[in-house]
């Protein structure tokens, strides 16, 4: 049971969380003076979910399974001019289907995984089209393009009483598809799927079959999870899941300026229901700082000039539903059924 202590502290835990996400949302796009600061800071706000459905596939445990989808939608670029700065459901902004399997090397301590071929889609609103190149000439309206990724991965975990401490280093083998012209429905999602080397686009300098359209990133994460009130996350558990993850963009095609890729803090709050198949839910912000050094003139502003050394912070609503055991939920309907 929880004393005094205990209590107040866990609602000074609870009161930072929600300023942080508050502070997130409220933070504005500084006016830039090139003269004090070498870049040019832009903002965007947007909302972003994720369905983590997982479970074990030995009896040992060892062996797991995951499958992630993710939906992102974003309001306009702090740069559009008369844009809807805060709607973040404006703009369908990415997809994502993504398998993994898992194996714990060291159950609870190390485990080693693999996405052996995830998809992503991912669409650019007409006001930022005229940024990238791509296939069709296009430089109105909006424009999507494929990826495909393969991603090994390790992950170490430390438990210190009941906080867990998790180190997960990821490398992701990117195939990006040409960008085209989007239709904005189903057939989007077909668009785009060759794959083989291009001048289009500034994602590499190298040529051969790991030429234009390929491209190779480190992300490394460093996270803590810790709940309240009890010594593990059981069910009717509040809890704080709170990362930082560092992307790099790796090997001899990319220039010194820009192997920092991007950079994401994450600060959510979890609860896991009172169900027998495990189900969390959380919720909160992330925080992304993209590198994105790819804009000259603003394109709804020809009057201002960002010299190709813009700085995008993205601030996202950030929803996860995670349920493990994910194949019990059918076993249980087919034991019923019976």
């Amino acid at each position: 049971m929880l004393g005094a202590h205990g209590i107040h502290r866990r609602q000074l835990l609870t009161l930072s969380f929600l300023l942080a996400v508050v502070a997130g949302f409220a933070q504005t796009t500084p006016v830039q003076d090139f003269g004090a600061e070498p870049r040019a800071h832009t903002g965007r706000k947007s909302f972003w979910t994720e369905f983590n459905l997982g479970g074990t596939l030995s009896r040992d445990g060892r062996w797991q399974y995951q499958i992630d989808y993710q939906f992102r939608r974003a309001a306009d670029a702090s740069f559009v001019q008369g844009g809807s700065h805060w709607n973040i459901l404006k703009e369908t902004q990415q997809q994502v289907f993504r398998p993994w399997i898992h194996y714990w090397l060291k159950p609870g301590a190390v485990r080693l995984s693999l996405s052996p071929l995830g998809y992503w889609v991912t669409w650019t609103p007409e006001e930022e089209t005229a940024l990238y190149p791509n296939q069709d000439g296009v430089t109105t309206g909006h424009s999507v393009f494929p990826e495909f990724r393969i991603c090994p991965q390790v992950t170490t975990t430390h438990q210190i009483g009941r906080v867990q401490f998790i180190q997960r280093y990821r490398y992701e083998f990117r195939f990006l598809g040409q960008r085209r012209a989007a239709d904005d429905n189903l057939s989007d999602f077909g668009k785009g799927l060759d794959f083989a080397p291009t001048d289009v686009g500034d994602q590499t300098a190298a040529k051969g079959w790991f030429g234009h359209n390929h491209a190779g990133r480190m992300r490394i994460q460093s996270r803590i999870q810790m709940p309240f009130g009890k010594e593990k996350v059981e069910r009717k558990t509040f809890y704080l899941n709170v990362w930082n993850e560092l992307f790099l963009s790796l090997g001899k095609h990319v220039k010194n300026d820009k192997l920092l890729n991007q950079n994401r803090f994450v600060a959510l709050l979890g609860y896991r229901l009172d169900t027998e198949v495990p189900i969390k839910i959380e919720g909160g912000v992330t925080l992304q700082t993209i590198m994105q050094y790819n804009m000259d003139v603003n394109p709804t502003n020809p009057s201002v000039t960002y010299n190709k050394a813009n700085v995008e912070t993205n601030t996202a609503f950030t929803i996860y539903v995670i349920v493990d055991e994910f194949h019990k939920l059918f076993q249980k309907k087919a034991e019923e059924a019976r």
